[in-house]
């Protein structure tokens, strides 16, 4: 039986039981990630489409959760997460050529944002290790960042393919990570299972 303050409130607990939704996004970035290295072209749109998807789920997975009995203090939160989600998503999949330009200006501004906080970093600590190398990187994101900003259209399929790598790693992070909180979720319940039948005193 469920009681305020047990182990099935716990966050960890909660999200454990979300495994399979955490699995198949891993497989569905996974592949998104090796479609966009084979074939960087139509691996733009893929992505694209990917992230509609995914929000889109990620929308109703939140709005499942906030009328379950795990998100009552959470509603309201979980209902706005949630529509703008859906309503985000549906956009990507209505506007795919925009969503491709917006996806590679946004890794320009990480890019450029990253850089300059390299570069502040390194210049405002004279005894950083490495310091040479650290401005070397800073401004080598600044440029790229720059660049992306003045030709997004071209840098989108120079990334393509840096874009694939990454999804593909964050696939396998992702699978890796619900097979673990499946572990988890599968061990919790063993011992439960135990401690219901086991002999009282």
């Amino acid at each position: 039986m469920h009681r305020p303050g047990s182990i099935d409130d716990h966050p960890l607990m909660q999200l454990g039981r979300s495994w399979g939704w955490i699995l198949a996004f891993g497989l569905v970035t996974l592949a998104a990630g090796i479609v966009t290295i084979v074939w960087p072209g139509s691996g733009l749109f893929a992505i694209a489409v990917v992230v509609g998807v995914q929000l889109i789920v990620n929308g109703v997975f939140r709005l499942g959760v906030a009328f379950s009995e795990e998100g009552q203090r959470q509603r309201g939160w979980l209902i706005f997460v949630g529509v703008l989600s859906l309503i985000t998503g549906m956009l990507c999949l209505l506007n795919i050529f925009q969503t491709i330009v917006a996806l590679t200006i946004l890794v320009g501004v990480f890019w450029t944002v990253s850089g300059v906080l390299h570069l502040m970093g390194a210049f405002s600590s004279p005894d950083l290790p490495n310091r040479g190398w650290a401005i070397f990187n800073g401004l080598l994101s600044v440029i790229a960042g720059i660049v992306i900003f003045a030709f997004p259209i071209n840098s989108a399929f120079a990334l393509a393919i840096v874009l694939g790598a990454w999804l593909a790693i964050l696939g396998i992070m992702e699978i890796g990570a619900s097979m673990r909180l499946r572990r988890l979720s599968s061990t919790v319940e063993e011992f439960r299972g135990r401690g219901a039948v086991a002999p009282a005193g």
